[in-house]
């Protein structure tokens, strides 16, 4: 195994944003103490007014996807462990450390130790999880709202991981599952938001929705010399343009109706997890929502990532193709959603598109448009070399 890399601190944009939204919940909690004989009370009252649900009646599954993740992974669980949840809720974490050949297993197992003193989890039968990769014992640790869970899996691949949450998720009888991607940070209020906006559109006022996903804040690694980078570095710490909802699903946070996901045959195994999870949102005819949770990571920041991450966007596309192939329906959904390995024109004209949308972005679109007609090339050539594979090539500037 080689040697543990130094690990990140949380981004200083994100500290500065966290921490004053951690001053103004202490400000909330202290007016709040004053109606109820105890801050866990006082903490259950604001949790209903943020989720519209009693912390009592709360209970979701939390599931993190950890993939060599060594370098960022103590700073983002010091970030979940900061979230404004009152005792009385039940939060079940999943930590599915995912074929690493890094420090990151031993990482979540010095949390846990942190947290509590482990014990043999045996709530819910081995057999319910689907993955005969997972390592037994299976351990967990309670902490106050917090249940983690440690799943450790020879098994590749996020699919692998949300399939595996969902399906906890349901043994528990949680009508709700959420994943966070573990190189990003949340915010003090994240899981409320998240939790709240998921009940409200799914549940009590239901609008077809069935995917929500946290709105993500860019920052971006420094590249001294690069011109791309400086572009790039010009919105950092602002969030993300909200997109139209029906043409985006960021998976750095998500959260999902669990019945639907299963009874939807759960999330394809393919290169692009998150985009295959939306075009199959859409195509059982639901809605994907944009939550208020906030979730900060770091972007691409140089050329070579983005056009490797182009390569497996293109391979997705065409691995998408191949697993619903004689599926009607299924089918002509990919059709329509497809785009790095649509046609030319169709290509072309999303540049036009995205320059007419935010015209000042002009050279970022139209270097980001050369580098994915280079990506598309080569990723038809990987998707022919190995058309099965889920995993990809690190992206380093965003690690």
């Amino acid at each position: 195994m080689p040697a543990p890399k130094s690990p990140d601190l949380a981004p200083a944009l994100f500290r500065a944003a966290a921490q004053k939204k951690a001053a103004t919940y202490e400000s909330l909690l202290s007016s709040e103490l004053s109606n109820h004989d105890s801050t866990e009370n006082a903490a259950a009252q604001l949790w209903l007014q943020r989720t519209g649900l009693a912390a009592a009646d709360t209970a979701f599954t939390f599931a993190l996807p950890i993939h060599n993740e060594e370098q960022s992974l103590q700073s983002v669980l010091g970030a979940l462990i900061a979230s404004e949840v009152p005792s009385q809720a039940q939060i079940t974490v999943a930590f599915v450390t995912n074929a690493c050949t890094d420090s990151s297993a031993e990482i979540v197992r010095s949390f846990m130790h942190e947290q509590g003193t482990p014990f043999e989890y045996d709530t819910v039968d081995f057999a319910a999880f689907e993955d005969d990769g997972i390592a037994r014992p299976i351990m967990a640790v309670k902490s106050g709202a917090f249940e983690f869970v440690h799943l450790d899996t020879t098994t590749p691949g996020k699919a692998n991981v949300l399939n595996v949450g969902n399906r906890l998720a349901l043994a528990l009888g949680h009508q709700v599952a959420c994943s966070q991607d573990t190189n990003n940070w949340i915010e003090p209020d994240a899981l409320a938001c998240l939790f709240g906006d998921a009940q409200r559109r799914f549940f009590d006022k239901p609008d077809g929705t069935a995917m929500l996903y946290g709105h993500p804040v860019a920052l971006f690694r420094d590249h001294p010399g690069s011109i791309y980078n400086k572009m790039q570095k010009r919105v950092e710490g602002l969030p993300v343009p909200a997109e139209e909802e029906r043409l985006c699903l960021p998976g750095w946070m998500m959260i999902w109706d669990t019945r639907w996901l299963a009874d939807s045959g759960g999330v394809p195994h393919t290169a692009t997890e998150d985009f295959a999870l939306a075009v199959l949102t859409r195509g059982t005819g639901k809605n994907i929502g944009l939550s208020s949770a906030r979730i900060w990571g770091y972007n691409i920041s140089t050329l070579s990532d983005l056009l490797e991450a182009g390569k497996r966007f293109v391979r997705g596309e065409l691995q998408l193709v191949e697993y619903w192939k004689g599926n009607v329906k299924m089918s002509a959904q990919v059709q329509t959603e497809l785009l790095h390995s649509a046609n030319f024109f169709r290509r072309f004209g999303d540049l036009i598109a995205r320059t007419k949308k935010q015209p000042m972005r002009l050279p970022v679109h139209v270097v980001h448009w050369l580098l994915w007609e280079v990506a598309y090339v080569q990723g038809i050539r990987d998707f022919k070399a190995n058309p099965h594979s889920s995993t990809w090539a690190p992206i380093s500037s965003t690690k």
